[in-house]
């Protein structure tokens, strides 16, 4: 498939030098189009069978044929890779995190989500790789050192009518408006992968995705001035 790229903190560099950037894209381009129409056409045929109604969508056999690619032995990535241990006396607060694979050139790996979820979820789904990057009580063997997202565009999800998902999944370009606003809890190197409903390789140049920028044209707020004796040390 074709495929358009955005880094965030440094992403690129740091999944080039690991060496999980070309795997990743040759994954990406070995999927095509037809494959994925026909798991398409599959599930519509199966879900008509028994009465269902309504349109089958691309996003389960697209789900479908990265995890089966990735899986494959000579690529190696783990799935539903557990982040955190149960809470003691719940049994809850057990997450994963969709692919993980420790690269040589790591201490620890390379995260990577695949998402063609509600808009509304695409907040949780950049908060995931920042906690398997950040939070303390990351489960032995888990930890990342960059998070990459695999996310279709507006063109992959098709116009009016003709859309190929349902209007209400989250795309690249909505995810990429998230990253600058949100840069204050997202910390870790992330990598976003946007899918174009093309066969092919990665289109355009890396958008450099820059946490600095201010778009609103609103003047920034003035900083808050304490006077000095009126801070307590406790505080």
């Amino acid at each position: 498939m074709q495929f358009r790229v955005a880094s965030y903190r440094g992403g690129m560099v740091a999944l080039k030098g690991a060496g999980a950037f070309d795997e990743l894209a040759a994954v990406l381009g070995s999927i095509s189009i037809a494959d994925i129409d026909a798991r398409r056409r599959h599930r519509q045929a199966s879900m008509t069978a028994k009465g269902a109604k309504r349109t089958a969508g691309i996003q389960s056999g697209l789900n479908a044929a990265i995890r089966e690619t990735l899986a494959r032995v000579e690529h190696g990535w783990r799935t539903e890779v557990q982040v955190f241990d149960a809470d003691e006396g719940t049994d809850k607060g057990v997450w994963t995190i969709d692919f993980h694979k420790q690269f040589p050139s790591l201490r620890y790996g390379v995260g990577l989500e695949v998402t063609f979820n509600h808009a509304e979820a695409l907040p949780w789904t950049l908060i995931r790789p920042t906690l398997a990057y950040q939070a303390e009580t990351v489960t032995r063997g888990s930890r990342i050192d960059i998070g990459a997202i695999i996310i279709g565009t507006d063109h992959l999800k098709g116009p009016g009518k003709d859309r190929r998902m349902d209007s209400a999944v989250g795309t690249y370009e909505r995810l990429r408006t998230l990253l600058p606003k949100m840069k204050w809890v997202l910390p870790a190197p992330m990598v976003i992968f946007g899918l174009d409903w093309a066969d092919g390789a990665q289109s355009g140049p890396v958008d450099e995705i820059d946490i600095y920028e201010e778009r609103s044209g609103l003047p920034r707020p003035a900083p808050v001035m304490v006077p000095i004796h009126a801070v307590r040390p406790n505080r």
